[in-house]
């Protein structure tokens, strides 16, 4: 899949192919449809908070998004493959600048609002 990320921290960050990310028992896999930088983006790139937002690298940039459920993992009930949700990650987690992204369940909601086009 295409994300935008960075190789160290300063890195300007690069849309570089990168694998699907595995998914645990209690979380989703969101096909993003669109994502926020959020201001805190460009600390964690810069490396500004690592003491308290350590990253692994490479690091699939932003936290904040929008898209379609694609798979769910084998504890999860409240979703479902095609629900339409908004979410986000910690800035650890990233994820948010990538066609597909993992997360949480708590960290997602339901959006009537479908990103046909984005």
């Amino acid at each position: 899949m295409k994300a935008i990320r960075i190789q160290n921290y300063k890195d300007t960050p690069t849309l570089q192919e990168t694998p699907i990310p595995d998914i645990a028992h209690d979380q989703v896999l969101v096909r993003v449809q669109a994502a926020a930088l959020n201001p805190l983006d460009q600390y964690v790139v810069a490396g500004a908070v690592a003491e308290y937002f350590p990253v692994s690298l490479p690091y699939i940039v932003a936290s904040d998004f929008a898209g379609i459920v694609e798979h769910i993992g084998s504890s999860v009930t409240q979703w479902k493959v095609g629900d339409a949700v908004i979410g986000w990650n910690t800035p650890a987690a990233g994820g948010g600048l990538s066609r597909i992204g993992g997360s949480a369940c708590s960290f997602l909601r339901r959006t009537s609002h479908r990103f046909a086009g984005v």
